[in-house]
């Protein structure tokens, strides 16, 4: 018995180990340079973000050395456009030119500079070849129960559940989808809103960004003294929105945002946090996370999607498993959303 104890407590010190060792970057030759912060004003907030501005940029615009070593280049990735990095996080400066540890991706701020502009828009959908059509023509029949040509209100919670849409949306979804007005989604329809994806209600105007948490916890600060004090800020201008998230965890938000949020579709935040948690190198997603996760970057190559998300883990602290026995691998191997339609 003090035999199997000790041979248990044995095994156990090899896995800590294993894990220890595991879990940490990868063993490269890293620069230090140029990593002191760069601080900008609460004012700059009420401003659309640019590095001159407020020091934010496209996330698309994120590229590190070595995320391209399969092609022994480094594919930038194409992300939402309503997508924002800190430069704190990573200075687009540094570019690929030596390598760097990277910073976990752990807070992200939801962001309108001015409430007064955000507006619908349409991001860019997947690309319907001849074949993709017929593939899409064929999940059209299947919603279609009457097979009459056209999915009526009694047939929309199928594509509902096919699109992750909820279905107190159902009237939102037909609105944006239906643009002749007859109360029916014909094919054609139904295939100009999947190339423009206008039925998720994305907004212009409205921003998600990784902040580092020295930044989280100065706008936390923040936020508190402000609404505490009474103090005139951008924060309490009411023209403009602020909350922090830690996944699904709200670390605070301006007086504006529950209404601000209420009044548009939460998709594109939905969306966000599951990109947000992509770029930090997470391998574990629910079924709905991976459908939204592919829809976000369905424009990509497989291939450019796998390269970034092995290449940029190995410079944080991670263990090294394999991705393919993680439900991550669906999102680095699907080449678009078509799959989740049939």
């Amino acid at each position: 018995e003090i035999e199997q104890e000790q041979e248990q407590e044995q095994e156990m010190e090899i896995e800590q180990e294993q894990e220890r060792i595991a879990a940490k970057a990868a063993n490269l030759n890293y620069s230090r340079d140029d990593e002191a912060p760069v601080p900008f004003k609460l004012d700059a907030l009420a401003k659309p973000p640019s590095l001159s501005n407020n020091g934010f940029y496209p996330l698309s615009d994120f590229k590190v050395k070595g995320q391209g070593f399969f092609n022994k280049t480094e594919p930038e990735l194409s992300f939402p456009r309503y997508m924002k990095m800190s430069q704190n996080h990573y200075k687009p400066a540094w570019g690929t030119k030596h390598y760097r540890r990277l910073k976990n991706v752990i807070v992200y701020m939801e962001w309108v500079p001015n409430l007064a502009s955000v507006q619908q828009h349409q991001e860019v959908g997947i690309e319907l070849t001849e074949q993709k059509e017929a593939e899409l023509r064929a999940a059209f029949d299947l919603l279609d129960i009457d097979s009459d040509g056209a999915l009526t209100t009694s047939e929309l919670p199928g594509l509902l559940a096919a699109m992750d849409i909820e279905a107190s949306m159902a009237k939102q979804v037909m609105s944006a989808m239906d643009t002749d007005g007859d109360a029916k989604i014909t094919f054609d329809e139904l295939k100009t809103a999947l190339e423009t994806q206008k039925y998720y209600m994305l907004q212009d105007g409205r921003y998600f960004a990784a902040v580092t948490l020295a930044e989280a916890a100065a706008l936390r600060s923040a936020l508190h003294v402000t609404a505490a004090t009474g103090q005139e800020s951008v924060l309490t201008s009411g023209s403009t929105l602020v909350a922090l998230h830690a996944n699904d965890v709200s670390l605070g938000a301006t007086a504006n945002a529950n209404a601000a949020t209420a009044a548009s579709f939460p998709y594109q935040d939905r969306m966000a946090r599951q990109t947000f948690r992509y770029v930090d190198g997470q391998m574990d997603y629910e079924p709905v996370a991976v459908n939204m996760l592919l829809r976000a970057l369905q424009k990509n190559n497989p291939i450019y999607r796998k390269e970034f998300f092995t290449g940029t883990r190995r410079l944080r602290r991670r263990q090294q498993s394999e991705w393919q026995t993680h439900s991550v691998a669906q999102v680095l191997s699907v080449i678009d959303e078509m799959p989740l339609l049939q």
